[in-house]
């Protein structure tokens, strides 16, 4: 009758605890789970290993939702939570979700400690007492399977990696959109570590499997989709392959002009002279990877310098954008020794342009001025209309030096040609620019 009686008891401090961790008061569900894993462990008869476990589980998630830091001790609850759910896996057919929830757990607090051994050890022992029974499950063998392998990609294991990854994605369903987002997932993962170990094909062919479950999607994932094809056009062009890996640079850039705030881009041959204005990083980011591809290649293929030129321009300015100053430098000094030869004057006086924002972004207000009365005296010079950038930069510029009305006159300038030439949100900023002056 006591053993009963405790069995009860315990059965009724659960059912409390659960009620409790449903409101979210996770303090009093610990205290009422602790309670009834003492009163099973009192009767030392423990036939239910399940409901034990079950205990563990919930005392582990009391803890992890009250306090994250004390690793150890969340580590031991949802251990012990496994281990009793390893014993009974035939019972345990309905509780697998908690087992994939546990498993998942477990390997997060491993990975914060960078104990990456220890949570493939676990995951390995997990995985290989579930092969040894009849009533195998499906999912908890393709998560077990994936999160080694995303353990060993950590490692920079790339082969098994893949190959734990492939287990994975053979198991997994394609009913649900769900379904669908775990495959596309795996692909890009295993793609991606085809691509660390160079093998190119297979990185290919897991890439473009991801990419097209992305695209057929009601809601897209924009920097996943530009990253694809900048992935894909990179596994080509290692293969030397570039026309495959310039149509889909070509596919990345319609992607950021799908997805980016972009604006007033010139398309010429080969040459993309971008005016981008009021655009997110990632985007910026995004197409310094796609210009470096596109002049890798140029480099490879044609050779030609006018083009090498104008990407090594672009790549500067874009680099000036994200706030790497010397690294945009770097290439608008490539760009100029070429545009100073040639008879580029427009190239010429762009590169000078950005060459005197760069300077001006490292409050070095001499050469800034030295390279934007360049930039202006050429557009001048060969009447060269879009030049109101310029005159506002010179604006700014006269200002560090205290030249208010010079910079006044070169803000109404650059006004006058923003009203021609360019959307309105250019002349709020010089109007704004204006104002802070009177």
């Amino acid at each position: 009758m006591i053993i009963n009686s405790n069995n009860m008891l315990g059965l009724a401090y659960r059912c409390i605890g659960d009620y409790y961790y449903n409101k979210f008061e996770y303090e009093l569900a610990l205290t009422y789970y602790g309670k009834s894993l003492t009163l099973i462990n009192e009767t030392e008869i423990q036939n239910d290993k399940t409901e034990i476990a079950y205990l563990n589980y919930s005392i582990g998630r009391c803890f992890y939702k009250i306090d994250q830091s004390n690793i150890e001790l969340l580590l031991e609850y949802y251990n012990k939570a496994l281990d009793f759910y390893e014993i009974c896996f035939f019972e345990n057919e309905f509780e697998n979700d908690k087992i994939i929830d546990i498993v998942k757990t477990i390997v997060s607090l491993y990975t914060k400690r960078k104990k990456y051994e220890l949570a493939i050890d676990r995951c390995q022992k997990t995985l290989l007492i579930n092969k040894t029974i009849t009533s195998q499950n499906k999912n908890l063998i393709s998560c077990l399977n994936e999160e080694i392998g995303k353990l060993y990609g950590i490692e920079k294991n790339n082969i098994l990696a893949c190959t734990y990854l492939k287990n994975a994605l053979q198991l997994k369903p394609y009913e649900t959109q769900n379904d669908q987002m775990q495959i596309a997932d795996l692909n890009a993962s295993i793609g991606h570590y085809y691509g660390e170990n160079n093998e190119n094909d297979l990185a290919i062919e897991h890439s473009l499997i991801s990419l097209k479950i992305w695209e057929k999607q009601p809601y897209s994932n924009e920097s996943k989709i530009i990253l694809f094809h900048q992935n894909i056009a990179t596994y080509y062009r290692r293969k030397q392959d570039y026309k495959l890996s310039i149509d889909y640079l070509e596919k990345m850039l319609e992607a950021l002009m799908k997805y980016g705030p972009i604006s007033d881009i010139e398309n010429d041959g080969l040459k993309k002279l971008i005016r981008w204005r009021y655009v997110n990083k990632i985007y910026f980011v995004s197409a310094i990877d796609y210009f470096t591809e596109r002049l890798i290649i140029h480099e490879n293929i044609d050779q030609n310098e006018i083009e090498i030129a104008n990407l090594n321009n672009i790549i500067g300015w874009l680099y000036d954008k994200v706030g790497q100053f010397d690294l945009a430098l770097n290439y608008c000094r490539k760009s100029i020794l070429i545009f100073e030869k040639s008879e580029k004057y427009f190239e010429y006086a762009l590169v000078l342009s950005n060459l005197s924002v760069i300077w001006y972004h490292k409050n070095d207000y001499d050469k800034a001025l030295q390279y934007c009365e360049q930039s202006i005296s050429i557009c001048m010079r060969r009447k060269c209309k879009d030049i109101a950038d310029n005159f506002e930069l010179l604006g700014n510029i006269s200002q560090h030096f205290n030249e208010k009305t010079l910079a006044y006159n070169c803000y109404v300038k650059a006004l006058k040609l923003f009203t021609r030439f360019t959307p309105e949100k250019d002349m709020k900023r010089v109007n704004m620019s204006l104002k802070l002056i009177n």
